[in-house]
């Protein structure tokens, strides 16, 4: 399968977008087929503040094996489903899904199809 682009989406709020990334990537990494590539961008450090230019989590690569796109599909509904206003947004090529909070059975098909098939 073709690697697809998994960004947490937030209202400008970058600490809990990180934090919100990074726990998903946690739930994502515990199932087997699944591999995930890091995409980091440099921070400058805020103005008046002295310190170096930081490096953060701005989205991960997902890769997924054999029947692990219907697991992967049941991982990030889950975890959006857990906490209220909780958006991810994947894409591959010109494709893209988003899902936020608890979704309906057609919208987890067509998360678990995206998933699921190869790239465009």
């Amino acid at each position: 399968m073709a690697p697809a682009r998994l960004d947490v989406i937030s209202a400008g709020d970058e600490l809990r977008r990180e934090r919100e990334l990074r726990s998903l990537r946690d739930v994502l990494e515990r199932i087997e087929g699944v591999a995930i590539t890091y995409e980091e961008t440099d921070i400058a450090p805020r103005p008046g503040v002295k310190s170096v230019p930081a490096m953060a989590d701005t989205a991960i690569w997902l890769a997924l094996s054999g029947g692990a796109a219907r697991l992967g599909a049941v991982a990030i509904r889950e975890w959006a489903a857990v906490q209220r206003g909780r958006r991810v947004r994947l894409t591959r090529g010109d494709e893209e899904i988003e899902i936020e909070g608890v979704i309906d059975p057609t919208a987890a098909r067509l998360l678990e199809e995206f998933l699921g098939k190869d790239s465009p």
